[in-house]
């Protein structure tokens, strides 16, 4: 009750439902048009099963950026995880922080009302923390490029502590999206049918999707998935975010206005769990539908109605 009660009270930001819909409908339409076919053209030609995973990496990992901050719906989902992502998370933002500011930034933090979540939505609510988790992704699986999966390189006889550690966690990044965007997806559902059955169907989905990805996931097939999971990172950002009170500073490291934390307030940022939230959640969902129905029906269809 009292978990619940955190999550339905006024904040700054988004909430979980919200932003998993902008990054599912942001990635809809760079689906659609074939300028943007640099990022999902290879999405596109490959499995069935790997299109699913991927989606589901680019909704679910929309909620990991939170995850800096102490009331994260994905922190509860993940569970142990979720704890260590979050240690991690706060220790490197807080570290960056104090490398990185000026007095006005000093100022800025002191007027903050929650001293204690002082480093949400500050270094891991900056677009240069995604292009460095997909450098590291890259570079990570540049390293293991001759290794199979993870299960074949632990049973190699070169043994290689950094490039497990490197595997490790890039996996682990990609299960936690998965699962992220499993669980949001059967509770949910579950809220209106059948709730036992759908919280065992998330449970077994996900467990096979981290099977998969131990025994078969090879180093390309992760790093594929891996930029699923930035590409969801950076739709919390941007658009989710930076459209919400509170915004984010968008342009770190770049100083404006004596500020390397500088956030720009937009005119029609909102308020999360109000009602201007809950009525974009509606039209965020009706918007998914129809454009995944587009999707499916052909990938010129959306083309043809604008010309």
């Amino acid at each position: 009750m009292e978990f619940n009660n955190l999550l339905n009270k006024k904040k700054r930001g988004f909430a979980g439902i919200t932003h998993v819909l902008i990054s599912f409908v942001t990635f809809e339409i760079l689906w659609l048009f074939p300028i943007f076919g640099f990022i999902t053209n290879t999405v596109k030609a490959s499995t069935m099963i790997f299109i699913i995973s991927y989606w589901f990496c680019v909704a679910g990992s929309a909620l990991l950026p939170d995850l800096d901050g102490n009331e994260s719906s994905a922190g509860y989902t993940l569970g142990f995880l979720g704890k260590l992502l979050h240690i991690f998370m706060v220790a490197t933002s807080s570290l960056v922080y104090n490398i990185l500011h000026t007095k006005k930034d000093a100022a800025k933090q002191k007027q903050r009302l929650d001293k204690s979540n002082m480093q949400h939505r500050m270094f891991w609510h900056t677009p240069i923390s995604v292009a460095l988790l997909f450098f590291y992704c890259y570079f990570c699986y540049k390293s293991v490029i001759d290794q199979d999966t993870l299960w074949g390189m632990l049973k190699s006889k070169n043994f290689n502590p950094q490039k497990i550690f490197s595997f490790v966690f890039i996996d682990m990044m990609v299960v936690m999206s998965f699962m992220l965007a499993s669980s949001k997806l059967f509770y949910n559902i579950g809220r209106v049918l059948l709730k036992k059955v759908m919280k065992y169907v998330d449970i077994i989905l996900v467990v096979a999707f981290t099977i998969f990805i131990f025994f078969k996931g090879t180093p390309g097939y992760v790093f594929q998935l891996c930029t699923g999971v930035a590409l969801g990172v950076l739709f919390h950002i941007i658009p989710g975010d930076i459209c919400s009170k509170g915004s984010v500073p968008l342009f770190f490291p770049v100083p404006v206005k004596k500020q390397f934390w500088f956030k720009p307030k937009l005119p029609f940022q909102l308020e999360t769990n109000g009602t201007a939230n809950r009525i974009l959640d509606l039209v965020l969902f009706v918007v998914s539908i129809v454009l995944m129905i587009i999707i499916v029906k052909g990938k010129d269809v959306f083309l043809n109605l604008i010309r």
